[in-house]
């Protein structure tokens, strides 16, 4: 690699890494909130079986409108 694309490349994969950084930090703490709650609806279901809960879920999507 010449010099000068080096000089170009190296600060802004620097940038890039502390950008990423900073987003990871801030979605951490959303990642863990989605999850839990997702953990939560799955627990109170009722469904006996994996495939139930599939079921429920794909009413409740389709009952969204989504």
């Amino acid at each position: 690699m010449n010099e000068i694309s080096e000089m170009w490349s190296l600060p802004w994969h620097e940038l890039q890494h502390s950008l990423a950084n900073g987003l990871a930090a801030q979605a951490a703490p959303l990642v863990a909130g989605i999850i839990m709650a997702r953990k939560a609806q799955v627990s109170s279901l009722s469904a006996p079986s994996w495939l139930a809960r599939a079921r429920a879920q794909v009413q409740q999507v389709a009952g969204r409108g989504l």
